[in-house]
């Protein structure tokens, strides 16, 4: 859990340069946003998927729970999936199409920044409250 964590902050920190308002110069800007890219793929193929899919399998009795009240790191997680794939999928298509100051251009990254976000915020409580629970 650690690995992943580290490597969405550092992810979430090279994104947060590739901001307008920072105004790195264009020589920082391409090797910031390829590094972003680059190892954004190679994160979500490499780590991420098998990680997702080994924790989901390690604890889908507790998230196939019915009847029994759920814990509330059960919906820290819900929420740290729903925040990862929009991130994804907004992540997607900057990748594809960009911001080309086009209104879809900026609805997808204003969702990728804030659901990053609140990726992080989730995360980091998920984690926080797995430890405390000693699980």
């Amino acid at each position: 859990m650690k690995i992943v964590q580290v490597i969405i902050l550092f992810l979430f920190s090279t994104g947060v340069l590739l901001v307008d308002e920072i105004e790195l110069s264009w020589n920082y800007f391409k090797i910031m946003q390829l590094s972003h890219i680059v190892l954004s793929i190679i994160f979500f193929i490499v780590v991420l998927i098998p990680f997702v899919h080994l924790h989901l399998f390690k604890h889908k009795k507790i998230v196939l729970k019915k009847k029994e009240k759920k814990h509330k790191y059960i919906n820290s997680g819900f929420f740290t999936g729903i925040f990862l794939f929009l991130v994804f999928i907004s992540g997607i298509y900057l990748f594809l199409f960009g911001n080309s100051g086009s209104i879809y251009g900026e609805i997808f990254l204003n969702i990728h920044f804030y659901s990053s976000l609140l990726l992080l915020f989730f995360l980091f409580y998920h984690s926080y409250y797995l430890k405390k629970q000693g699980k």
